[in-house]
């Protein structure tokens, strides 16, 4: 699959993800990827 990396489209539910996100964390233990991601609640 080829993708268009002008595409604003592409990836679109993550960035929704991120605009709504309070927190974002990232790390890598043991060869395994954890993304933290905290929400704001209403």
């Amino acid at each position: 699959m080829v993708f268009n990396e002008e595409d604003e489209s592409r990836m679109i539910g993550l960035k929704m993800v991120m605009a709504e996100a309070k927190d974002v964390s990232y790390t890598s233990m043991l060869h395994l990827n954890n993304l933290v991601i905290r929400i704001n609640t209403k």
